[in-house]
């Protein structure tokens, strides 16, 4: 091949890249609303029964052991707007 058929050749398979990669990225995106789609209605019910457990046996906090997150928290502990005051 000469070089202008390479040059050409380059182009082409970089045009050809940036496709496949819009592509992927389209794909992605759709993939991540479709899950959010089929787990919102599982987490909703999740947390619904962490909310009900945690104020049917009084507690104030419940975390997540794995990930350390907090689940559940009462307001009432909020220091929010205490912290405001302070500011």
């Amino acid at each position: 091949m000469s070089p202008k058929q390479l040059e050409e050749e380059a182009k082409v398979l970089k045009a050809e890249e940036q496709k496949i990669a819009a592509y992927e990225q389209q794909m992605q995106t759709e993939i991540m609303q479709k899950q959010e789609k089929l787990l919102k209605p599982i987490l909703d019910r999740v947390k619904k029964a962490i909310d009900d457990v945690a104020k049917e046996q009084g507690y104030t906090y419940i975390f997540d052991s794995i990930g350390g997150f907090i689940l559940y928290a009462n307001e009432k502990n909020d220091v929010s707007d205490l912290v405001k005051a302070k500011l």
